[in-house]
């Protein structure tokens, strides 16, 4: 990678990578003001959703949990002086994302919207919902720490999870403040973000495989930093589903060389079946002739696990960008459709 490149993008691009952890602890000490409640309902999509899914992947928090893109009208939903809902939309002006706080809130739902602005704040005004107000001049999938963050403070201060909040806050803090062994400037071979990258290069098929209520969400937040960041296009998955309906066409391709499967791994959270699944699976592909990379998270914990594989790929996914003369941040064809979805709803709905 040519450094004067290399130090463009990360100084334009993807400055904010490098305050991941700090920027975890946004909300440290910030308040919710939230009932007794037995349900979270989480509305979002796109990059504005994926942190509750991951969220309750890594926590492990004692509340029954739903996720919705979009509501219809015709779901059912638990009771709402039970529950509480948290409506995600970086921008705040994501289409689906306000509609469905309108229909939700008819049905006697209170909640909270997270964004940088727009048009969600006043909803959450006109509805005497709570508003949180994030950093702006980010891209939705750049802002994850920030929302993470305030769910995090959320399950810590209501005592959902079994973390203790003095000792989380702390060690997001050493690790703020530790060696950052992803950036541009470590080599290549300390260096395991760069390592992925590399490898990722030379195929032209790449699937990803989390482990379910361990990686799986983590997982598929790589598929999407793929595709956003490196314009790459990706397979997803998770164990142990994938090991009965992925296996057959995989042993089958043509050029295998082309393909490679990555597994995001926590290990001390997995169970002995599980490992067992992975290493058989691993062991069967490369009979076939098809790479396995299996990527690990480090961490005293199944959170801080989970942090490390989410922070070391998105690294990776802005090399992969480098190494094909790529601009990450640009998602042109997104706004492009947005326009065309608010004219076609303007026209329904008016």
């Amino acid at each position: 990678m040519d450094k004067s490149v290399m130090d463009k993008y990360v100084s334009n691009i993807a400055y904010h990578m490098k305050d991941f952890y700090k920027d975890l602890t946004f909300y440290k000490d910030g308040k919710i003001d939230l009932p007794e409640i037995e349900n979270l309902i989480f509305l979002g999509i796109g990059g504005s959703a994926i942190s509750p899914k991951i969220f309750t992947e890594i926590m492990n928090t004692n509340k029954k949990a739903y996720f919705f893109s979009a509501l219809s009208g015709h779901e059912i939903l638990p009771d709402p002086s039970k529950s509480f809902v948290m409506a995600f939309s970086y921008s705040g002006n994501t289409v689906e994302t306000l509609k469905s706080i309108e229909l939700i809130a008819k049905d006697g739902f209170k909640g909270i919207g997270v964004s940088s602005g727009g048009k969600i704040v006043d909803l959450c005004k006109d509805l005497n919902w709570q508003h949180i107000s994030v950093p702006k001049d980010r891209a939705p999938r750049a802002a994850m720490p920030f929302t993470l963050s305030i769910l995090f403070k959320l399950a810590l201060s209501k005592k959902w999870t079994e973390y203790n909040e003095g000792d989380f806050w702390n060690d997001i803090i050493e690790l703020s403040n530790s060696k950052n062994n992803f950036l541009p400037e470590v080599d290549f071979e300390d260096n395991i973000s760069k390592r992925i990258a590399y490898k990722l290069y030379s195929k032209k098929n790449i699937i990803i495989w989390g482990v379910e209520s361990i990686s799986k969400n983590i997982a598929y937040r790589f598929k999407s930093q793929l595709e956003e960041n490196a314009k790459q296009l990706s397979y997803y998955s998770y164990l142990p589903e994938a090991s009965h309906n992925q296996i057959v066409p995989i042993s089958l391709v043509n050029n295998k060389e082309e393909y490679i499967v990555l597994i995001f791994r926590i290990p001390q959270s997995e169970s002995i079946l599980v490992s067992n699944i992975i290493s058989t699976v691993k062991t069967f592909l490369n009979s076939e002739g098809v790479e396995v990379l299996e990527i690990f998270g480090s961490g005293k914990n199944h959170v801080l696990a989970g942090l490390d594989l989410i922070y070391s790929t998105d690294f990776a996914s802005y090399y992969l960008a480098l190494l094909k003369g790529i601009e990450p941040e640009p998602i042109e064809p997104i706004s492009r459709m947005k326009v065309i979805l608010n004219d076609n709803l303007r026209k329904v709905l008016l």
